[in-house]
C-alpha cells in the first residue's frame, strides 16, 4: 500500500512538473519579445533592436507607432517618411557596427521587426545588454 501511495504521489508531482513548463516559441513563430525567452541571445538583440528602434523613430518625428512596434510590426507602416527611412537605415551602422553597404543591399528583404532583429543578430557585433 506504501508502494503505490508513493508511487502515486511522484507520479503526480513529475506530470505537475512538466505541465507547468512554458511552451517554447521559435524566433520565426514568436509574436512578442517574452516568447523569446528560451533564446536569451535573441531576446536580449530584440529588446536592444526594438528599443533602438523607438529611439529612432522617435527622433524623426513619428510618434504614432503604438502597437505596431512588435515582432511581426511591418516596417512599411513604421517608416512612414524619407527622414524615418534614411534614420532607421543609419541605426544598425551606428549601434551595431554592421556596415552602411551591407545595410543598404538588405534594406529590400526587411520587411518585418523580426527581420531587422535577425539581420542584426547575424550581422552585428557591438551588442550592449
Amino acid at each position: 500500500m506504501k508502494k503505490i501511495i508513493s508511487y502515486s504521489l511522484c507520479l503526480s508531482l513529475t506530470i505537475g512538473l512538466l505541465s507547468s513548463c512554458g511552451t517554447y516559441h521559435s524566433f520565426n513563430n514568436a509574436k512578442t519579445v517574452s516568447q523569446l525567452s528560451g533564446n536569451p541571445f535573441m531576446q536580449q538583440v530584440a529588446k536592444s533592436v526594438m528599443r533602438n528602434m523607438a529611439n529612432t523613430l522617435l527622433q524623426n518625428g513619428i510618434n504614432d507607432f503604438g502597437g505596431k512596434l512588435n515582432l511581426g510590426g511591418n516596417l512599411n507602416s513604421l517608416l512612414s517618411t524619407a527622414r524615418a527611412v534614411s534614420g532607421f537605415k543609419n541605426m544598425p551602422s551606428s549601434k551595431y557596427n554592421i556596415a552602411n553597404d551591407l545595410v543598404e543591399s538588405n534594406f529590400g528583404s526587411l520587411t518585418t521587426v523580426r527581420d531587422v532583429v535577425g539581420f542584426v543578430a547575424q550581422n552585428g557585433s557591438r551588442f550592449k545588454f
